[in-house]
């Protein structure tokens, strides 16, 4: 896999930072608060489409991968793309701190979202189900 600067690429959708009082009693970013992240990112790239139905551009299936964890006083960045060619159209977002991947969700039942870019591949491979490789 190639290496990806991902502050070049998708759009910025959410910001945000993990407070003490969203971790567990590891210190852990709580998940909840990771699909809140998601959640508001995906409202974000609806409206950016020009959807102005609050429901209608926002996921109808979600599927999260959780790859590292964030403690206190992580920064952290949402960005979103579109994904094409899958299928029914869908949207890829991936959640970073310090431009690493620290989750990923991708959206179905959506529509295309043409102000989003399309996202590249080798960041596809690891929003997808594990050991699902196409649509």
């Amino acid at each position: 896999m190639s290496i990806v600067d991902l502050t070049r690429v998708g759009t910025p959708t959410f910001h945000t930072r993990v407070e003490a009082w969203e971790t567990d009693f590891n210190g852990h970013w709580n998940t909840r608060f990771y699909c809140r992240s998601i959640q508001r990112a995906a409202e974000v790239a609806a409206a950016l489409g020009g959807d102005t139905d609050p429901d209608g551009g926002i996921t109808q299936r979600r599927h999260m991968r959780f790859h590292r964890e964030l403690r206190t006083g992580d920064a952290v960045e949402v960005r979103s793309f579109d994904v094409a060619g899958q299928g029914e159209p869908a949207t890829a977002h991936l959640l970073i701190h310090d431009g690493r991947v620290s989750a990923t969700a991708l959206d179905f039942g959506g529509r295309r979202n043409p102000a989003l870019s399309a996202i590249p591949g080798e960041l596809l491979a690891i929003t997808l189900p594990r050991g699902v490789t196409g649509a």
